[in-house]
């Protein structure tokens, strides 16, 4: 995930999604979770890819009880990633194939699962301030009712499971 070659990157961070289904390998790769995280949203500026999303979501999955340290970050980035494909997918000169609008339902997906992840206090008082972004995400959400489970579900699970 080091290389400096960008297709090499990505696939590298596809197949960590795989490896890491082993427990084995989840031992190796947690003590390198932060770097690892920030490889993926630096991937994420790079390219818009649903499969990008979902792996980072795999990721934040099988690691719930170790990701709440990086928890603020992860959801403002992603929000900000949100928004970023919503203005793509809908720009009448992007022809993506729906990638963009995949991508940001993985991006709400993958919020509402690290707002379900064990987080401590004092990272849940600064995602307080994220409220207003993940709101304003909703609003967003409102215009595209492909995406308004996935907005609703994210959303519902940060109101609601403190």
């Amino acid at each position: 995930m080091k290389d400096e070659n960008l297709p090499v990157k990505f696939k590298a961070a596809l197949a960590l999604h795989s490896i890491i289904s082993h427990k084995q390998a989840q031992d190796m790769v947690r003590s390198y979770l932060s770097e690892i995280l920030r490889i993926y949203l630096k991937l994420m500026d790079e390219i818009d890819s649903e499969e990008l999303v979902a792996s980072l979501e795999g990721i934040v999955e099988e690691f719930q009880h170790d990701i709440g340290p990086y928890a603020y970050d992860l959801c403002v980035h992603l929000s900000s990633a949100f928004y970023k494909l919503r203005q793509k997918d809908n720009d009448a000169d992007v022809d993506d194939d729906g990638e963009c609008s995949l991508a940001a339902g993985g991006c709400l997906q993958a919020i509402g699962k690290i707002l379900t992840s064990p987080i401590s206090p004092e990272v849940l008082a600064k995602l307080e301030a994220v409220k207003i972004i993940l709101i304003s995400l909703i609003f967003l959400i409102l215009n595209n009712l492909k995406l308004f489970p996935l907005g609703y579900r994210a959303y519902s699970e940060y109101l609601f499971s403190r």
